[in-house]
């Protein structure tokens, strides 16, 4: 990895996320952003993956040292607001890899119909 001085949070996740693209293909779908905090062994990208850091570092890095950690944007360097820097770019990089919805935002998309309701025919008006 570079130095601490030239860590770059994006080029970290980017990283990672080639390499689970290759391990847990539809990882993206798997991660909760709301939740996601890289200090929880739980519920940082590994832990919503694999159901915990551990077990994540270990398929994917079985023989290695932390460093790959780090430079994967698995794991924050001990710089002030590395953590949230590397949080933000991976809700990023999840946000690219999730399919679109052409219907959310959309005030002309119509409103699917409550199948276990029975449709209502028009009231027609006398002339």
């Amino acid at each position: 990895m570079r130095s601490l001085r030239q860590w770059n949070p994006i080029e970290c996740v980017q990283r990672g996320a080639r390499i689970l693209d290759i391990s847990s293909p539809g990882w993206a779908v798997k991660i909760d952003p709301a939740i996601l905090n890289l200090e929880s062994g739980e519920t940082c990208i590994l832990g919503q993956i694999h159901g915990s850091f551990a077990d994540g570092s270990r398929q994917l890095f079985p023989d290695s040292d932390v460093q790959l950690l780090y430079g994967h944007g698995f794991v924050a360097p001990a710089i002030e607001g590395a953590r949230q820097q590397l949080e933000v770019a991976w809700k990023k990089e999840i946000a690219k890899r999730l399919p679109v919805r052409s219907d959310i935002g959309d005030p002309d998309a119509p409103v699917p119909r409550d199948p276990t309701k029975p449709v209502e025919e028009p009231e027609l008006v006398a002339a």
